[in-house]
């Protein structure tokens, strides 16, 4: 259909790009998923690019991933991309193959001043645990028209595209990947409470008026109270053990005197 050259490029250029298939230009402003925030396990995402041949020359559509960068090799793993050209289904691609490129569809031929549309399907696969949690990604697709025989090229050879269209810009985390040793500056650490300190003791009322405040006491006077209370109740105890002496010898008087 075309001329055999490994690296010819003959359509190389005649590529413009629209994100409404209305609005054609050399460039793509922004990002396919620019709206993209956090993925969860299982989400799924299309967005669609339309691509136009302004050239006299018929060529063949290769569209490759590139510019990858990613900072968690198993989020690089569940995350992949599709791109189907027309009626052409493209092969879903894990992130982490494109080292440095991928090819993700090649083949489709697009004629002079014709168009068609690229589906675009980012697929975020199921991840055990905190796998993969709190990784980024950046990447784009790298698009070219040239009348390079399909299959010619290394699925990871970037070639040298027309126009490059990015998908992901900007960290895009999943979640948390530590959730643990992230602190929330906005959440306080309770702090033990202080010990409380004991409430006053009770005052001592002693015999002839005397009065014993604790809550005053000195190292000193500490221990001239303990010397006054241990004798105080020393003289109570002998004053006691006397008078139960005497009680028990006064009987044994009176029946000796009748």
């Amino acid at each position: 259909m075309f001329g055999h050259t490994d690296a010819a490029h003959g359509a190389q250029g005649d590529l413009e790009v629209s994100a409404s298939g209305t609005a054609y230009s050399e460039t793509y402003g922004g990002a396919l998923f620019d709206s993209l925030g956090a993925v969860v396990p299982g989400e799924r995402r299309t967005e669609t690019v339309y691509l136009r041949n302004t050239g006299d020359q018929a060529g063949f559509l290769r569209i490759v991933l590139e510019d990858v960068t990613f900072d968690d090799l198993d989020f690089a793993n569940a995350l992949t991309l599709q791109a189907s050209v027309g009626t052409q289904a493209g092969i879903q691609t894990a992130l982490s193959l494109a080292q440095p490129c991928w090819v993700l569809s090649e083949g489709a031929v697009l004629r002079p001043g014709e168009s068609v549309r690229v589906d675009t399907n980012l697929v975020f696969g199921n991840l055990d645990g905190q796998m993969g949690q709190g990784a980024t990604a950046r990447f784009s697709l790298g698009i070219a028209l040239s009348d390079t025989t399909p299959g010619s090229l290394s699925p990871t050879d970037c070639g040298s595209p027309d126009v490059s269209v990015p998908v992901l810009q900007g960290p895009r985390a999943a979640t948390p990947r530590n959730p643990q040793s992230i602190l929330d500056p906005s959440q306080t650490v309770p702090m033990p409470d202080a010990a409380e300190e004991p409430g006053d003791l009770p005052v001592l009322n002693l015999p002839g008026g005397l009065t014993i405040d604790p809550n005053t006491w000195n190292l000193g006077e500490q221990w001239l109270v303990l010397f006054l209370v241990g004798g105080l109740l020393g003289g109570g105890a002998w004053f006691a053990i006397v008078k139960r002496r005497r009680r028990e010898e006064e009987p044994a008087g009176g029946e000796a005197a009748s």
